[in-house]
């Protein structure tokens, strides 16, 4: 009886029982299942934590949330440290593979306390699942690039590593009818490397140490918050996609983080909705939200027909009838007002976004007319909010910097006038790096400016591993590109190999000089060359950790697929987990002169003033409010920190 296959037909017969209503004898062979798992495999197996898993699920089912809970929690717990111990053999890749096999215990966390039905305990383990999860792989990549540089043993694996990585990029930016046969043994070959470079390199499992909620807590000072949003599918609803948002905000003084229910998905993504020609047009709706009439009918049928409908859909879509209009709801009211009765006295809100709130500025939320969240509130987006327990440490400055704009997309070495189409000349861009210049000059940081036809993507690499490490500032203004992930094989022409690869971190990135063939050919103008275009892949494979500011003054650098709980796969990923300390990304196209005066003032402020970058850059969005700026022109900017 004591043996592991034993425990399994336990648990086979617990399940049946239950099947046929027997429950008494259920709860039997279920707890007889986890004494014989504790003596044979021990109590930190992943089997006996999916066990108690099954016991807490068992128990809630029955409504006995009072037993079901000590279940559930250790079941999680149990599970963040298989994983964190995982992070010391295992590469990205296997690592990603075992997050999704414990993703059935995950996602129930959030649904278990958007039923109303658990203590305040249970708040605490989704705030702690939060801190754990979010960004656990990017963590992990990240610290694998700054930590190997410190290992000279290391640097055989790490080169042999890169050479896969730079070849995989390349095989990636291809049409796939000619990618080479070799790809697949590459992936594996890269992915074995990997994992003896987490073997090799001594600290890596401590640089992911858990972080508790009563340790967030203890870091917030009087009169700051801490938020993390969620997202999570509401399970066993009739409506099998149902996908709801909520928030566990935590203050000094608490018992435990508090549970808010905020909304439903399809009310925020009626207003993401881009069926609108002009982007300005966009852009004030998503952020003002206003009334819209339903126009007069003398059909008085189909008017109430209109209003019982909007009766109906305005808790899932946010729309309410109110006097022959339709009022759509703020993001103000679905995101931000459930919030506000527990942030009275609060002047700073830390908070790390959760699924489509990546693409949303909430500085930029009106309140009314015109004041935004932006007036009331010092937001501080994170990535999550153990970075107030683990702060990013500081990067070595070089005091240099990259500076990139002004930019041919063309090629010298080619002719073909036609492949201007693609990506076209952004003219303010060269004033722009011009001046950013001249203010580093004046406050002595040395600076590298590329520009023309000399802003290939060589000098890029040459240039922020001139002097050992990265410049402290890399400054890129050029185009941008987020490509959806493709839903068929269409055809190959206009950036098709990027549009068409399953990685996401291929299909978002930068154009560099040059970079119109590749855009039309998937090939470089040469084969001596890199393509000129600067994929997210290719960044997250640098080591970038002098670098304490990177500026991608480009259009729409904030996006990219949003997967669960690791966030936006994107640019802002790769230089994050290349070690930039902080990024300043674009939501949306800013137009080329408003972004290049935006980032101007920006630099004066925090190069010739003194200010922090959070500061200098919050400031510099409230001068172009005052300005009569509208929210198209400088709410697009977002600064993660």
């Amino acid at each position: 009886k004591e043996h592991p296959d034993y425990a399994k037909a336990l648990n086979n017969l617990g399940s049946s029982c239950y099947s046929f209503g027997k429950y008494d004898k259920a709860e039997k062979y279920f707890l007889e299942c986890k004494e014989v798992e504790e003596k044979t495999l021990g109590k930190e197996h992943p089997s006996h934590a999916k066990t108690l898993f099954n016991l807490g699920t068992f128990y809630k089912s029955m409504s006995k949330y009072d037993k079901a809970e000590p279940f559930i929690d250790t079941a999680i717990r149990t599970t963040h440290q298989n994983l964190r111990h995982s992070v010391q053999f295992l590469s990205e890749k296997d690592l990603g593979d075992y997050l999704k096999s414990e993703n059935s215990q995950f996602k129930y966390i959030p649904y278990y306390l958007f039923t109303g039905h658990f203590s305040i305990h249970m708040a605490a383990l989704a705030y702690d699942d939060a801190l754990f999860q979010k960004g656990f792989l990017q963590t992990a990549a990240r610290r694998l690039n700054t930590l190997t540089s410190d290992y000279p043993e290391a640097d055989s694996l790490a080169g042999l590593l890169a050479s896969y990585r730079k070849r995989l990029s390349a095989e990636y930016s291809k049409p796939i009818s000619k990618r080479s046969a070799d790809v697949a043994a590459m992936e594996a070959q890269a992915n074995q490397l990997e994992g003896q470079l987490v073997r090799m390199v001594a600290g890596f499992s401590e640089a992911l140490q858990q972080v508790k909620w009563e340790e967030v807590q203890a870091a917030l000072k009087p009169g700051e918050a801490s938020i993390e949003f969620l997202q999570f599918r509401v399970l066993h609803s009739v409506e099998s996609d149902t996908v709801r948002y909520a928030a566990l905000l935590l203050r000094p003084g608490m018992e435990a983080p508090v549970y808010v229910d905020l909304c439903d998905e399809r009310a925020i993504d009626t207003l993401m909705i881009r069926n609108i020609d002009r982007q300005e047009a966009y852009v004030r709706r998503l952020y003002t939200a206003a009334d819209r009439d339903i126009r007069p009918s003398e059909d008085k049928d189909k008017v109430r027909s209109i209003e019982s409908r909007l009766k109906r859909e305005y808790n899932i879509y946010g729309i309410e009838p109110s006097k022959g209009k339709v009022k759509v709801r703020s993001l103000y009211d679905l995101l931000w007002s459930p919030l506000e009765r527990y942030l009275e006295g609060v002047h700073t809100v830390y908070f790390a976004n959760a699924g489509l709130l990546h693409r949303i500025n909430l500085g930029a939320v009106t309140i009314r007319q015109d004041t935004v969240l932006a007036d009331r509130y010092k937001l501080v987006e994170l990535g999550s909010t153990r970075s107030l327990v683990i702060p990013e440490k500081s990067p070595a400055v070089n005091r240099q910097a990259l500076v990139m704009g002004g930019i041919q997309y063309d090629s010298d070495a080619t002719s073909d006038s036609t492949l201007a189409e693609y990506w076209g000349a952004l003219p303010y861009t060269s004033r722009e790096a011009d001046n950013i210049n001249a203010s580093l000059k004046k406050n002595r940081v040395a600076s590298i400016v590329l520009k023309g036809y000399d802003a290939t993507e060589e000098a890029f690499y040459k240039s922020v591993r001139l002097q050992g490490t990265s410049p402290r500032i890399i400054h890129l203004a050029t185009h941008g590109y987020f490509l959806p992930d493709p839903k068929s094989s269409d055809d190959e022409a206009k950036g098709g190999a990027f549009r068409l690869t399953e990685h996401p971190l291929i299909r978002s990135g930068l154009i560099l000089a040059g970079g119109n063939h590749a855009w039309a050919t998937g090939e470089p103008v040469r084969p001596d060359l890199e393509n000129g275009i600067l994929t997210a892949f290719e960044i997250s494979r640098l080591n970038l950790t002098g670098t304490e500011l990177a500026v991608l003054s480009a259009c729409e650098t904030g996006l990219g697929d949003i997967q669960g709980n690791e966030g936006v796969y994107g640019l802002q990923r790769a230089f994050k987990i290349a070690g930039v300390r902080y990024v300043i990304m674009s939501l949306w196209q800013i137009p080329d002169e408003q972004s290049s005066l935006f980032m101007e003032d920006f630099y004066q402020r925090w190069l010739e003033q003194g200010l922090s970058i959070p500061e200098a850059f919050r400031q510099t969005q409230t001068a172009m409010r005052q300005n009569r700026w509208s929210h198209h022109q400088w709410a697009g900017f977002v600064l993660l920190e």
